[in-house]
């Protein structure tokens, strides 16, 4: 996408739920610049040979920096309709839909000019604001991809649980533990002890 998007007869680009279906997305005139990050994260440990490397590769979530612009005066009429009553114009109204967009954390997907990503939140943004652009709102945007998992509840039969135990290791005799057998074995070492010295210095003991 770029300013060629002013004129063309696609849709009009946003950022979040999509506002011609009642979301708090918001309508762009224009994106000027954007890009998409795909990262992965390898292991800093030694791989054995025949390893599976794929196991030791991460596949980080995508991250997509757009620059948007938004003004007062937009080519588009329909996308003049800005919900937030409290900004005099429709620049400022942006910034607001923006920001309240980043507090709430909300999940939102995206197409960008080369694909669709979904499950992603807006992660930061900022704007340029001077003299020159009185009338524009123009911002950078981070937006970072959310990987959604699922689990699933298994149910185990009584034929799989009887397999397990006895798949599980025999218990083993591992002497006195701490607890009642640890204290009573301490106990019988002490009086044991107490009365070897008593019989060593008791009158009539071996000089």
């Amino acid at each position: 996408m770029s300013l060629l998007t002013l004129f063309s007869k696609s849709p009009q680009s946003f950022i979040g739920p999509d506002p011609a279906s009642g979301g708090s997305g918001l309508l762009l005139d224009a994106v000027l610049t954007e890009q998409i990050d795909h990262e992965s994260k390898v292991t800093s440990f030694p791989v054995e040979i025949g390893a599976d490397i794929t196991d030791h590769v991460i596949i980080e979530p995508s991250t997509y920096r757009i620059t948007g612009i938004v003004t007062d005066t937009p080519i588009h009429w329909s996308a003049t309709k800005y919900n937030n009553s409290d900004a005099k114009t429709r620049s400022v109204s942006a910034y607001e839909i923006l920001r309240e967009l980043w507090k709430s954390r909300e999940l939102f997907s995206i197409k960008t000019g080369f694909l669709i990503i979904k499950d992603v939140v807006l992660l930061s943004f900022s704007t340029l604001k001077d003299p020159a652009r009185a009338s524009v709102f123009q911002f950078d945007a981070v937006i970072q991809q959310i990987n959604i998992v699922s689990s699933k509840e298994a149910t185990i039969t009584e034929a799989q649980r009887a397999t397990a135990a006895a798949a599980a290791t025999p218990e083993e005799n591992l002497g006195p533990q701490q607890g009642e057998d640890a204290d009573s074995f301490l106990k019988t070492g002490t009086d044991f002890l107490g009365n070897s010295l008593s019989e060593l210095f008791s009158p009539g003991a071996a000089q």
